[in-house]
């Protein structure tokens, strides 16, 4: 929200301006539950494959395609475009996890992840306690603020550090919320 003359005003327009010069705009953003699987492996393939570093192995791609067919998922559109998703894992009756969150490069630093996550927040809310997230360790990433620094600004915690749920050479941050 926005205020002028001390009225809010809801703004439906956002600007960036692109590192490689262009301007983005993001004028009909739209986050919304999707419940059928087609679409929701259409909608993390598409993510995913805008973002090359986030995920390097095939195998591992296809992996989180296939869980997004089970979980909960939300999605990001851009007017008809979609820019991002964020799904949803139960790991006990009290706790879910956000089992992954991309936002196309280009839409980053809109807020578009932020959105994402309120909106599973409120589903999430009324079904569990606590919300957990597994990161790669800060030392080990080349951007820890967008990834470590996102959670914290949405009100996670530092939990542990693990050396081994995925293998020695990615040791894991689980960070937690009380929602």
């Amino acid at each position: 929200m926005c205020y002028n003359n001390d009225k809010e005003v809801d703004l439906n327009i956002i600007i960036k301006l692109h590192r490689g010069g262009v301007i983005i705009y993001l004028y009909n953003l739209n986050i919304y539950r999707v419940i059928n699987i087609e679409e929701k492996s259409k909608i993390v393939r598409e993510v995913i494959l805008d973002l090359p570093d986030w995920i390097q192995v095939s195998d591992e791609m296809e992996k989180y395609i296939e869980d997004a067919k089970e979980l909960p998922l939300w999605v990001a559109k851009n007017d008809e475009e979609t820019i991002g998703f964020l799904t949803l894992r139960e790991t006990s009756k009290d706790t879910c996890e956000i089992h992954a969150v991309g936002v196309k490069e280009v839409y980053q630093d809109l807020g578009v992840g932020k959105k994402l996550y309120y909106a599973c927040e409120d589903y999430a809310k009324e079904n569990y306690e606590y919300m957990q997230v597994k990161l790669l360790k800060e030392d080990f990433q080349e951007k820890p603020d967008a990834n470590v620094g996102f959670f914290k600004s949405l009100g996670f915690k530092k939990l542990e550090t693990f050396k081994t749920i995925w293998d020695s050479w990615n040791p894991v941050l689980i960070m937690v919320k009380k929602i």
